[in-house]
């Protein structure tokens, strides 16, 4: 029920945003929302275009500042590791919520950046490997050979700067939906203006068939991070997502109902701009 308020506050309809957020205070409590710091700057966004200001909204401030902190350490962190990785001749495929951060930072919005996903060929996990020991990364050192990589694994998690979290992709979906589908550069990748320059990344359509297939189980954790992520999406990219490659993607992936059931708890008027439900 909170969540299902939350999600009115961030994407619902103008009018409802004020009692949708009176009902979720008194129905729970930020602090009892552990999700509540994905969704956060959203909700306050919201609060601010239509002219609500309470108590709490000073509390919504203080996560915006601390998301837009992070997002701007993972942003040049990110920079440092996609160049170190282009001199080695390695040419990576951006994805993840990085990519929506930057989205918004680009029309003065937050939304926060959780992990840099890095995709590279199996040929190049080696090589990549090598640059990301750097010492001023801080990255934990990482034998190739620990890794199997004609196994089902599709990625190895790392931390670097002790605290962000840097995903190091070979598959840009799990085991199984990667065979089932696989990436197409032409329909799943365009190039990225970043830091500066310009780099590989997953485009709006790919991002969010890799949000959905990751989505395997109705976790409420799970769930909820997929429809704030894939609503962001949605209401970005008007017009820009390929929605008969969606559909085909999750047909391939036998996921059709899954995600069906998902879409559905997407409020209006987002929810009618997706055309397979």
């Amino acid at each position: 029920m909170a969540e299902r308020l939350l999600l009115d506050v961030a994407f619902g309809r103008e009018e409802r945003v004020i009692d949708s957020w009176v009902h979720f205070l008194e129905a729970s409590d930020i602090e009892a929302e552990p999700r509540f710091a994905q969704i956060g700057p959203v909700v306050r966004e919201r609060l601010a275009k239509v002219g609500f200001v309470d108590a709490e909204t000073a509390r919504l401030d203080g996560l915006s500042r601390r998301a837009l902190y992070q997002n701007a350490l993972m942003k040049a962190d990110a920079g440092t590791i996609v160049e170190l990785l282009q001199i080695a001749g390695i040419h990576p495929i951006l994805g993840g919520d990085l990519i929506s951060s930057i989205e918004a930072d680009r029309v003065a919005e937050v939304r926060p950046a959780r992990s840099l996903e890095l995709l590279v060929g199996p040929d190049d996990v080696g090589r990549a490997l090598d640059v990301l020991r750097a010492p001023t990364l801080g990255i934990p050192t990482i034998e190739v050979a620990e890794l199997d990589l004609d196994s089902k694994q599709a990625r190895i998690n790392l931390r670097f700067r002790s605290h962000q979290r840097l995903m190091l992709m070979w598959r840009w979906l799990p085991y199984r939906a990667a065979l089932a589908v696989p990436l197409t550069p032409t329909r799943h990748v365009e190039v990225f203006d970043f830091e500066g320059g310009q780099v590989l990344a997953l485009n709006p359509t790919a991002r969010l068939v890799s949000m959905l297939a990751r989505t395997r189980s109705f976790a409420p954790n799970r769930v909820f991070a997929t429809l704030v992520s894939s609503s962001e999406l949605i209401h970005r990219h008007r017009g820009a997502i390929d929605w008969l490659e969606v559909q085909e993607a999750c047909s391939a992936l036998g996921a059709l109902p899954r995600v069906a059931a998902i879409f559905a708890l997407i409020p209006e008027p987002l929810r009618a701009e997706i055309p397979i439900l």
